[in-house]
Parts: C-alpha cells; structure tokens; sequence
C-alpha cells in the first residue's frame, strides 16, 4: 500500500495487438494485488541455499539493463541496487550459507521487483512492457504456477507446505544442492536472455515490419530457450522414469537386492539411458 500511494501504479497497459488499455479507478488496487503476488512467488521459491537470491540477482540485473534502455532511470536504479544487494547476500547465501534470508528478505525482495516491474517496464507504455518482467520472472512464477495448481488438484490446502517446488522435485531425482541451484540459474538466464534479445535485436521497425533475418533469429532464440525449459521439466520428471525402472529392474531381476536395484537406476539417471516407455503400456499410465 506504501509503495503504491508513493506512486509505484499502474493506471494503463500497452498490450500487443489489443492496443492501451485503461483503468485509473482500478490502478492502485490491482498494482498492490500484483505487488503481494510477486511478493509471495518469490517467498514460495525460498526453500535452499542460494536459490531466492541468486535468481532475483538475475532478474533485477535483467530488468536493470531494460528500464535503463526504456528510459525509466527510477527504475534502472531500483534495479542496479537490487541486483548488487542481492548478488552481495548471495554470496554468504550460497551453499553452503552462513546466512540466511528468511521470510523477511525473500518479501522484500519480491516487493523490491515488483516495484522494478511496475516503474521500469510497465509504466513505461513500451508493447512488450508486460511481457519482460513476466518472462524474467517465469521461473519462481513457474515454480509456484506448478505446486498451487497440484495442491488444488489433489484438494489440498493453496497454502500448506509440500515438497513439490522445482527444488524439492530435483532434490527427490539426486541433485545436490548445488547442482539445483545452477540449473535454476542457467533457466533463469535463458530467459533473462530472451526478454533482452525482445528488447534490443532489431527484429522489427517501429511500424511492426517484421524484418525477416532477424525475426528468424528470434525464433532461433526463442525455440532454443524452449528446448531448455522442456528438458528442464523433463529433468523434472525423470523420477517417474525412475519408479518405473525400478519396478522394470525387481521383475527382470528378482533375486537382487535393493541396493543392488538403487544403484544400478542411479547409474541409469547418472547416464541418462533409458529404455523407451510405452505408452500403450499399463506400467507407464500408472507411473505417469
């Protein structure tokens, strides 16, 4: 409420193909509800060394060269600081921390992005102003996307803790710390890197041409980000590769141990080969 009677609202939206859309009456409350959804998305993805602050460092660093290049100085500058704050934190943040972010620190940087958001993209009425922060956000608004729905499938509680993060699904295949953190990192930077190709690759003129070299490298880009966040999620699911070559293992070898059976799938995960899975099979509909 304090940011947005500061000035930090949004009265309008420049949306492409639907034009500016206005709501002065409604500016405020839905920039405060925006601001307090942010807040939480990034509280949510809060859960092991290094990830929150790390992955804010990115976005606000992102956001900082886009408000910067919109003209939006107030908001380069909420964002530069951002960014070095929360780099500096990262770095007795990083597995394993000497220091700890809590609640506190996670809402106050998502607070801090949401006002990067709203005074250095949106307000700025540029085409793309809402998609950039949308798109360098994606990965904590992924993450939380993700477990609010499964909570709602299984009839669970939006707001009770689970083990269902990208953090957690990962720690549950073998990842370590570590190795989560960069791989949410490196997702993180791909998309950092797309909303940055949107702003300053000259793929179309001011008129909307479309300039066909470099809107074929768009595409490049953007499918290539894609492939990643495919594989990503793929990562994700290789667990239920796992239970299933698990069960596979125990029937073609009855006689062998469970930590005979651990270790030869944990082999199978450390190398990635897998026996394709059919879909026609029973074992798969189960496991999926």
């Amino acid at each position: 409420v304090l940011a947005v009677r500061g000035g930090v609202t949004v009265d309008n939206l420049t949306l492409p193909f639907a034009g500016r859309l206005d709501f002065p009456n409604a500016g405020g409350p839905l920039t405060a509800a925006g601001l307090v959804i942010i807040m939480n998305v990034v509280n949510l993805s809060d859960g092991i060394d290094g990830l929150a602050s790390g992955v804010c460092a990115i976005s606000a660093a992102a956001l900082a060269v886009i408000a910067f290049d919109l003209g939006s100085n107030q908001g380069g500058v909420l964002a530069a600081l951002t960014a070095g704050a929360a780099l500096g934190f990262l770095i007795h943040n990083f597995h394993p921390a000497s220091v700890y972010m809590g609640d506190c620190g996670s809402n106050l940087l998502g607070l801090l992005l949401g006002c990067i958001a709203v005074l250095g993209s949106v307000k700025t009425n540029a085409v793309l102003a809402l998609i950039f922060p949308l798109m360098v956000l994606a990965v904590p608004f992924l993450d939380t996307t993700f477990v609010v729905l499964k909570r709602m499938k299984y009839r669970r509680p939006v707001y009770a803790a689970d083990r269902e993060h990208f953090h957690h699904r990962f720690d549950r295949i073998g990842f370590s710390t570590t190795r989560t953190v960069l791989y949410l990192y490196a997702w993180t930077l791909a998309l950092a890197g797309l909303a940055l190709a949107l702003r300053f690759v000259p793929y179309s003129d001011n008129g909307g041409t479309l300039d066909p070299r470099w809107a074929a490298v768009m595409v490049g880009l953007g499918l290539l980000v894609l492939a990643a966040s495919v594989y990503l999620v793929y990562v994700l699911e290789i667990l239920k590769f796992k239970r299933l070559d698990a069960r596979r293992l125990r029937r073609a070898r009855p006689d062998a141990s469970e930590a005979e059976i651990d270790r030869d799938v944990a082999e199978r995960l450390g190398t990635g080969e897998f026996e394709a899975v059919r879909r026609e099979t029973e074992d798969f509909e189960r496991v999926r």
